[in-house]
């Protein structure tokens, strides 16, 4: 009879200290969601290393993003693969068109309106088939602002801001806030 309560206090015990004790990630899913929300990096700490590592190993081998339980149907904090491999554009500006012919401009009374400020460029070149399909873009996007009119066919813009491709990326949310791009 001593022997079972003292089996009950003990488990007891497990559960009351299990119940109270800090919530952690148990599964690699929830291990990458708590890794990639560090602000100093998804590798800063030494334990985040080899999920890390594994979840970067997996997307280039085209598996799937790792689901967390703690995190499924809340749609206030997620972790997605990109599509795209650049950066997010600067505050105020956004992406041109793949395949747009870009320039920056600004505006004067001579010169049909438009002072232009170097060559246009294109942005995302599309990398087409001898067929013509055109499936793949390259090269440098341009970001984009204040829409001036059109000089030729380059469209004219107040702000051009160029970005080289970054690689693989990773949009985080965390608690609705606005999403941090991980670039892998």
């Amino acid at each position: 009879m001593l022997r079972r309560v003292w089996t009950y206090a003990g488990a007891a015990t497990l559960l009351i200290g299990t119940a109270f004790s800090p919530a952690h990630a148990d599964d690699y899913g929830c291990t990458v969601l708590l890794c990639l929300s560090n602000p100093a990096g998804p590798m800063a700490v030494p334990e985040c290393v080899p999920s890390i590592k594994r979840l970067f190993r997996d997307l280039a081998r085209g598996r799937a993003f790792p689901s967390c339980a703690m995190s499924d149907g809340q749609p206030s904090t997620y972790a997605k693969p990109t599509t795209t491999t650049y950066g997010r554009c600067p505050a105020g500006t956004q992406p041109a068109g793949r395949g747009e012919l870009v320039v920056q401009g600004v505006p004067t009374i001579a010169n049909g309106g438009l002072q232009i400020a170097g060559a246009p460029r294109v942005s995302e070149a599309p990398q087409c088939d001898t067929d013509g399909t055109c499936n793949a873009y390259t090269g440098n996007r341009a970001c984009v602002a204040n829409y001036l009119g059109m000089r030729g066919a380059a469209a004219v813009y107040g702000t051009v801001r160029w970005q080289q491709p970054t690689g693989h990326g990773i949009d985080l949310v965390v608690d609705n806030a606005p999403p941090r791009r991980i670039q892998w």
